[in-house]
């Protein structure tokens, strides 16, 4: 009471000085508190009180609110703003890891304090988007999302599941909440389907209006309540094709009332205070600008006394006003808002603008001081109810529920409450789930399973919400283990390895996370990577039963799936109660959840309404001894006729995709985006006549570079490539041609594959612009005169599904695939006349000799190699290494103490409790090294490759060292420099005691990167320094011979630090050169550093790359000066494990089977490599050779460390085979490429 006692008092004083008066002392009279601090005064009388109080000035400033990122309590003050929002993902201080209960109430208090520092001292109503629990903080107790919570039919569970997270959302000072979502879902291919209760309006209404009970208690002004906001008001559900922000076609306003109406009463019954309009439109008119229904319907018919806010910018998107007049400029959208209805202006950036055009719209007479009164007196009522004054800081008291056992008891249950069983085939004669919890071994696949990102959906933590054990709770197979109890074998694989000799299969697949309008989608279908698990299951067992567990906020298309499993069930989102799942799959609970909306066999359904396309009715549901009844039959979907060419064909339209996502386009329409380099598109269309079409591109772009997509016909011929820069922005929308597009007439499938990222596609429209020309006759080839026969060795691979996740489940190779086999010999002949693409060589020209070519030996990589049995551990090591039985890599990398590609806990060499030091270096130990099976794999490695190098990367040094006390970011304190130097000198001793001699090393890896695992921010400057520091202790000691190379970072910062660097006389005179990797910038870079310092090697430390296209950057390394290549990480596990790097890896050159440690694959990656490692020996010499070009084909090419043999790697990154010509010292090699492959070419010189 202290704290709410003096804010009190502070009024009082602020109000008599604004008055004249002379300060009055900290023992005011409490006949000297304005009327409206009377707490037990009536509501509307402090409401009246107050406005007779307020200025114009403060009367505005209650009705805009500000996102804390674009707002600073002072601001409140100055400004008079009198609420504030975090927006999804919106954290104190902008970092996820700040997103703590405690960050938050100091953050919420903070802006308090700003707010009651005011002249009238009210206090702020702090809006958060806590929809399914206070779901953007860590640690919360997530509950199910509300489609999960409508298929409980269960109201009362509801409103405690309100009350609970009430709890847990005021203990963070936040004292409203936008929730709950009261929509009536019509169409699932909507992204927000899952934030409603369901179908039916009488289910909503019901939900709804617990909810609202539960948030708000019995009496909201007590500090365990939140106001409750119903939204979007009203009828989103209804938009054409499920559009997010769409437009209602199919009904009239009337209509939307009679279905959706008892949904809004209920709430207002309730006691919601208030009410967001939503981004929709009716028939054009944005629910912003519907005064009918805001002020006519809302606060007139249904008596709501609350007030109503706008969404996110939503008034922006008013284009007109209730009588069709049009509205442009935020000055106008501002006045026809207000006028419709709307109180609070939600406006997240760009407050003071609005705040600047309210005000003047008021002295204008466009929007009344009775308007604007009404609107202040809707808020500060709903302040007055709730509390606010009273208590506006946080009451720390209920910091005991945050997260609270009692709380995820509740969510628990909802969990449970909220399964659907949709089918339970007879296994032996009985239902397949009422047998789950007798069986002995139970098998759980699935990416789902045990990742409490992806069971909790959008709006966790982060707005779209992410994959990953992102916050506390309990995933499904843990909660399976939990309640199994130990006496079941529970076997876990991901990705579905290991099946066989199970009892049943329980299969967890599902949705990714989304929200909003990224959920909008024309498709539902299980992605390839939850098929390729069932695939796996139903391959290492043809008679496994196989129950399948949906995660998603939606029903799914498995109509052609589900024949093949005896169980499925939908568990929707349930949150961070994941052993709710297993209660019903494996306890004593039975199924109790009934569908809240109808389940389709296929997404047509929505198209015509027609009941034949259902296959779930709204309202089912089994229980564990009710058998599948007779379903309906599956319709027969008309042939689809393929999309039409010519004609304009949408983004979202495809047929199939790879790592994209769709989203709301600023145009008004959805467009494809998220894409990342080797993401695609597929779609399936109807060419009307041959031809010769153009194709314009609408498309965003933001890059600095280039980017684009290759057009690919079905039979893998390149049809055309689309080649863009940036727009500026991801909605700034521009259009581009393709020209001479060949199509044959028919149905057939066309291919856009990225070349790159960070682009956008909204349409493309294809053009006839004329007929197909005659074939033109093909080039002749010349017979040339033969000076040698069978003088050329060559081997070639081709590449298979480069970088695809899906190697992960398996190999992937197809009949035919070439892997770095020998080929034929070719003749060296004379040079003739034939048109083939000519790389021209020159033995003479020299540039840089090779020091080594190989990958790393990370942790992560030996850890599962430490799981094989010694000579399988002896069989990987000999491929990666062995000269002649594998493709004998001659330099690996070694991390000095831990990276990010670590399954264990982060460790330096001199770890110390916080707080404490060790300059002495007392306590340096290379322990872990052995402990962790380190040293024996690189002693194990020397043993089959003796000439094997190494050289070596630190991470971090001990956290003591640095500024953050931590190993994770921050900088080295530059008093400890010189201990450092020490440090890393005692590593090369303690490994050269182990008989291990680390021929180099970097200063630190990427010096310019602070991230959440060990990182470091080393300055050029501080790393000059350690750099000398360094290079004296290892002169003095005996390791003279170790090379120090400085930089290890991008192409892109070259300028900025590696460039500087060099210039440093303390780096120049102590490194060896500058080491490079490729995740950013022109590779022309190392070129232009080498000319800058001849003297001063390049290398390229780190890259995984993939395919031809990666043989190619490769290669480009090599033309740029790079003395070496490394590959970054060796071996991941099917499940791809284990490592704590923050993104998901691409395929590694060898992945091991997670069911079966010694067993393995390799990637077509590996081979690719081998065209490098095994034949480009270090000391080998690169000699000048044209290009060529990607067109064709392109290389790099060497002389061997004897100088008595030529190698030349050639590569076709092109869709057709290619003949080419390698001409050196009068002599010729003619050779043909398959399409997307690498030809290595050796001959005597």
């Amino acid at each position: 009471m202290k704290k709410i006692l003096s804010i009190a008092t502070a009024v009082v004083c602020l109000l008599s000085l604004f008055a004249g008066n002379i300060a009055i002392t900290a023992t005011a009279k409490e006949s000297d508190k304005p009327f409206y601090l009377y707490e037990k005064a009536p509501v509307e009388k402090r409401v009246k009180d107050l406005l007779g109080r307020m200025t114009l000035d403060e009367k505005v400033g209650q009705i805009i609110q500000a996102e804390r990122a674009s707002v600073t309590p002072d601001d409140v003050k100055e400004y008079n703003l009198e609420s504030v929002l975090s927006g999804g993902g919106s954290f104190p201080d902008g970092k996820e890891e700040n997103s703590t209960r405690e960050k938050w109430s100091q953050l919420v208090d903070s802006y308090q304090t700003g707010a009651l520092s005011t002249r009238l001292g009210i206090p702020l109503l702090y809006g958060a988007d806590a929809v399914h629990g206070h779901n953007n903080l860590k640690g919360a107790t997530i509950f199910p999302h509300n489609i999960g919570l409508g298929a409980t039919r269960n109201p009362r569970l509801v409103e405690k599941i309100g009350s609970a997270a009430a709890t847990e959302i005021k203990s963070s000072g936040v004292n409203w909440t936008f929730a709950p979502t009261v929509a009536s879902v019509q169409n699932i291919q909507w992204g927000r389907t899952y934030e409603g209760f369901g179908e039916n309006s009488k289910l909503v209404a019901d939900m709804g209006a617990a909810y609202i009970k539960g948030f708000q208690g019995k009496d909201l002004a007590k500090t365990s309540n939140v106001v409750a906001t119903a939204k979007h008001f009203i009828g989103e559900g209804y938009t054409k094709d499920g559009i997010n922000q769409g437009d209602v076609t199919e009904y009239t306003e009337e209509e939307i009332l009679k279905m959706d109406r008892q949904i809004y009463q209920k709430a207002v019954d309730a006691g919601a205070r208030t009410v967001m309009a939503s981004f929709h439109s009716i028939h054009g008119l944005k629910m912003h600008a519907n005064k009918r229904l805001l002020t006519d319907v809302l606060k007139g018919e249904m008596g709501f006394t609350g007030f109503v806010i706008s969404d996110w910018y939503g008034i922006q998107q008013i284009t007109k006003d209730q009588d069709g007049n049009p509205v442009s400029g935020l000055k106008q959208q501002i006045e026809v808002s207000v006028n419709a209805g709307v109180d609070m202006l939600m406006q997240p950036e760009n407050w003071k603008e609005t705040l600047k055009l309210t005000k003047e719209l008021v002295n204008e007479g466009k929007i009344s001081e009775k308007r604007l009164d009404d609107a202040v007196s809707r808020i500060v009522r709903v302040k007055f109810e709730s509390g606010a004054f009273e208590h506006p800081l946080t009451d720390q008291k209920l910091a005991k529920t945050f997260g609270s056992k009692k709380n995820r008891e509740i969510g628990r249950q909802a969990v449970s409450e909220s399964l659907v069983l949709l089918k339970n085939d007879n296994v032996k004669g009985k239902p397949i789930l009422s047998q789950l919890n007798k069986m002995d071994e139970i098998f759980v696949a699935g990416r789902s399973a045990d990742d409490i990102g992806k069971q909790s959906g959008g709006w966790t933590i982060t707005w779209q919400g992410k994959s990953g054990n992102i916050t506390d709770g309990t995933t499904i197979v843990e909660g399976i283990r939990e309640v199994a109890g130990k006496g079941k074998k529970i076997t876990y694989n991901k990705h579905g390895r290991g099946a066989k000799g199970h009892d049943a299969a329980v299969v967890v697949v599902g949705e990714e996370p989304y929200a909003e309008g990224n959920g909008d989608t024309r498709k539902l279908n299980l992605n390839r990577l939850d098929l390729l698990t069932l695939e796996n299951v139903r391959k290492a067992d043809p008679d496994i039963p196989i129950v399948v567990v949906l995660v998603s906020g939606r029903p799914m298309i498995v109509t052609e799936e589900m024949d093949d499993w005896a169980g499925l069930v939908a568990a929707w989102l349930p949150g961070t109660e994941g052993a709710g799942v297993a209660d019903v799959l494996f306890g004593g609970e039975d199924f109790k959840g009934k569908l809240p909306v109808k389940w389709p066999f296929y997404l047509e359904a929505y198209k015509n309404k027609d009941k034949k396309y259902f296959l779930f009715d709204y309202g089912y549901g089994l229980t564990k001894k009710q058998a599948t009844p007779k379903l309906p039959e599956k319709p027969v979907l008309p042939e689809k006729p393929g999309l039409k060419v010519p004609g304009k064909i949408e983004a979202e339209d495809f047929s199939d995709q790879y790592g994209l996502q769709t989203e709301n386009a600023s145009e008004g329409t959805l467009d494809v985006g998220w894409a990342d380099a080797r993401d695609w598109l597929e779609y399936d269309i109807n060419v009307a006549e041959d031809g010769v079409y153009n194709i314009d591109f609408r498309y965003a772009a933001n890059l600095s570079g280039q980017t684009g997509v290759n057009i690919i016909s079905e039979d893998k011929k390149l049809l055309g490539k689309l080649r863009v820069a940036s727009t500026g922005w991801w909605q700034n929308w521009q259009t581009a041609t393709v020209e001479n597009v060949v199509l044959k007439k028919g149905k057939q499938k066309i291919r856009l594959e990225y070349i790159e990222g960070s682009l956008n596609l909204n349409w493309f429209d294809f053009k006839r612009v004329g007929s197909i020309p005659d074939t033109p006759p093909p080039v002749g080839d010349v017979k040339p005169e033969i000076i040698q026969e069978n003088a050329v060795e060559s081997w070639i691979t081709n590449e298979r599904d480069p970088s695809d996740v899906a190697w992960y489940f398996g190999p992937r190779y197809q009949s035919g695939d070439k892997k770095l086999e020998e080929q034929d010999k070719l003749d060296l002949t004379k040079p003739d006349a034939s048109k083939f693409t000519t790389i021209n060589i020159n033995p003479a020209k020299k540039y840089q000799s090779m020091y080594g070519i190989g990958s790393s030996m990370d942790e992560s990589t030996i850890h599962n190699l430490i799981k094989m049995s010694p000579s399988k551990r002896q069989e990987v090591l000999k491929k990666l290494l062995d000269p002649k039985d594998g493709i004998g890599m001659s330099l690996m990398r070694t991390t000095i103490g831990t990276s990010d590609f670590t399954a264990r806990k982060f460790y330096s060499y001199d770890d110390m409790p916080p707080g404490q030091t060790d300059v002495d270096l007392k306590h340096f130990s290379i322990q872990k090294d052995i402990d962790y099976k380190i040293i024996e794999t690189l002693q194990q490695a020397k043993k089959i490759n003796p000439d094997i190098q190494f050289f070596s990367s630190p991470w971090s040094p001990p956290g003591w060292m640095k500024t953050t006390d931590s190993m994770v970011r921050g900088r080295v304190k530059d008093e400890y420099l010189p201990v450092l130097a020490k440090y890393y000198l005692k590593y090369f001793q303690a490994y050269k005691e182990q008989g291990i001699d680390i021929s180099a090393m970097t200063l630190q890896n990427e010096p310019m990167l602070e991230i959440d695992y060990p990182s470091t921010n080393m300055p050029y400057s501080q790393a000059a320094e350690l750099a000398q520091l360094l290079r004296k202790e290892l002169d003095t000691n005996g390791f003279e011979h170790v090379k120090l190379w400085g930089f290890d970072h991008n192409p892109s910062d070259t300028g900025a630090y590696a460039e500087q660097l060099l210039k440093d006389k303390r780096a120049y005179d102590a490194l060896d050169g500058t080491a490079f990797h490729d995740y950013g910038g022109s590779l022309s870079e190392m070129t232009r550093l080498h000319n800058l310092f001849p003297e001063k090697n390049v290398y390229l430390t780190e890259r995984a790359v993939w395919g031809t296209y990666g043989a190619d950057r490769i290669a480009q390394y090599f033309r740029n000066w790079a003395r070496s290549y490394n590959s970054w990480v060796v071996m991941l596990d099917s499940d791809i494990q284990s490592h704590q790097w923050v993104g998901q890896p691409d395929p590694t050159l060898l992945i091991q089977d997670s069911a079966d440690r010694n067993n393995y694959w390799l990637t077509p990656e590996y081979y690719l490599t081998g065209h490098f490692t095994k034949f480009v020996k270090p000391g080998s010499i690169r000699i000048d050779s044209d290009y060529g070009s990607a067109d064709t084909v392109t290389n790099v090419t060497f002389l061997s460390p004897d100088e008595k043999k030529v190698v030349s790697v050639v590569i076709n990154q092109s869709y057709e085979p290619q003949k080419f010509k390698l001409i050196s010292d009068g002599k010729q090699i003619k050779g043909e490429l398959p399409a997307k492959s690498v030809g290595t070419y050796r001959w005597d010189k």
